[in-house]
């Protein structure tokens, strides 16, 4: 797999960095950081020295010390991009040009891509057409051992292969909660596709409903932030992620990966 990871060497994308590492630490996978000057948002004597070069020479060697680092220490294939532009375009445009499999973005703060947070991190994630793992500043990098997957509406792969496969590599047990009930029509037919193809596997899996519920992302949440889940999974099928950027900005930091 190819891993994209936005950075701006803040502590926050630093974490989304450590993700991407522990999980190219257990799916062979390749790193590559992007660092985007968004010129436009800076003041003045900041475009002086981008256009100078100083500043991007500064960057560059602190990305290649990043990556030089990770190969040492990881032995996993990483690299950078430095690029100028504006932040979505950017990582939208980088993605499919590097054909990255999975964007890695660290949210909460002020600056950057730390930036990325509510309505900025639901354009980020609607202007890709790859899943996308957010992390925040506070997230406790884990072994996935407990994975909660909000089968909704727009779900429409609940076997989504990169789901499997780090629930093979992290012997994750896979905890499916459908917005509707279990026993209706459009929940059946997902039923049996998990059934179908996680059977087949060494894959652990459970069943439950958050039909009746009363704000059924917030029981989502809570669900997950009571019991030893370390990664919640989302998928948007195309369509606008507003509705559920709640379950981003979860106040125990659980990583969210929204798959497309």
């Amino acid at each position: 797999m190819r891993l994209l990871v936005a950075t701006d060497l803040s502590e926050a994308s630093n974490k989304a960095l450590m993700s991407a590492v522990n999980i190219a630490g257990k799916i062979k996978s390749e790193i590559i950081l992007l660092h985007v000057f968004e010129v436009s948002d800076i003041d003045k004597s900041a475009k002086k020295l981008v256009g100078s070069g100083f500043l991007n020479r500064e960057i560059k060697n602190q990305l290649e010390e990043i990556t030089s680092d990770i190969q040492k220490k990881y032995n996993i294939n990483s690299s950078y991009l430095t690029k100028e532009g504006e932040l979505f375009e950017t990582l939208a445009e980088t993605a499919k040009e590097t054909k990255s499999d999975i964007i890695f973005i660290g949210t909460h703060g002020v600056h950057g891509v730390q930036h990325i947070t509510g309505s900025f991190l639901a354009k980020t994630i609607n202007s890709v057409n790859i899943p996308v793992w957010v992390s925040k500043k506070n997230t406790v990098i884990s072994e996935y051992k407990d994975i909660y997957i909000l089968i909704d509406e727009l779900f429409d792969n609940p076997v989504n292969d990169i789901l499997l496969e780090i629930a093979e590599k992290f012997n994750s047990v896979l905890h499916y909660y459908f917005t509707e009930s279990t026993s209706s029509f459009t929940s059946k037919e997902l039923i049996i596709k998990i059934q179908t193809v996680i059977d087949n596997t060494k894959i652990k899996y459970t069943i439950s409903s958050l039909n009746g519920e009363e704000n059924i992302n917030q029981k989502f949440v809570d669900k997950a932030s009571l019991s030893s889940c370390s990664l919640m999974v989302l998928e948007r099928n195309n369509n606008d992620i507003s509705p559920l950027i709640d379950i981003f900005n979860n106040k125990n930091s659980i990583e969210v990966l929204c798959l497309n």
